[in-house]
């Protein structure tokens, strides 16, 4: 934090530095710092979908998927190619919203992709786990366990899989990955 911080201070103007900062708090759980950065960013460069999409995944860490719901819409909208990883955790919101209908949906256009090119198995994991759908999410972490998907890495920059904690499957798939790292 301390050298994200002392490389926006160099460069104060840097939407990039100014992101990177407001990664590292919501690792800390820092979510409220988190917004402010990240809505000063979004003031300064609108229409960034990667800017748009880490505030409404810090709306999302903090459970507030209301306010996360329509900032992913709009990333959705702005990303050209309309990112799975957008999609995921626009999935995952609708489900926690009870909006089952939205969350099937955009499951189901992520298995779809999948034909025709990489779609991580967390994000899949992601939007069985906001259903509730405890053994598919479970599958599916494991398949991305299985891919290296790196979102194993930023597992803090992640909401809870909150179905699936006292799951002993997720209790053993994190003890291996606590190995393998």
């Amino acid at each position: 934090l301390a050298a994200a911080e002392r490389a926006r201070r160099l460069d104060p103007r840097s939407v990039n530095a100014i992101v990177q900062v407001a990664r590292i708090l919501n690792g800390a759980g820092q979510h409220a710092r988190a917004l402010v950065e990240l809505q000063k960013a979004s003031t300064m460069e609108p229409g960034r979908s990667d800017i748009q999409f880490q505030l409404a995944a810090t709306y999302v860490l903090k459970g507030d998927t209301k306010a996360a719901i329509p900032e992913l819409e709009n990333a959705l909208a702005l990303s050209p190619q309309r990112n799975p990883r957008f999609r995921a955790y626009l999935g995952y919101s609708y489900a926690i919203d009870g909006r089952t209908r939205e969350a099937r949906q955009l499951l189901q256009e992520l298995l779809d992709l999948r034909e025709q090119r990489y779609v991580s198995s967390f994000g899949i994991a992601l939007i069985h786990d906001g259903l509730g759908e405890k053994t598919a999410a479970l599958t599916a972490l494991e398949r991305a366990f299985q891919e290296h998907a790196v979102e194993f890495l930023l597992l803090d920059q992640y909401p809870p899989l909150r179905t699936l904690a006292s799951e002993p499957r997720y209790q053993e798939l994190m003890h291996r990955y606590g190995a393998r790292r």
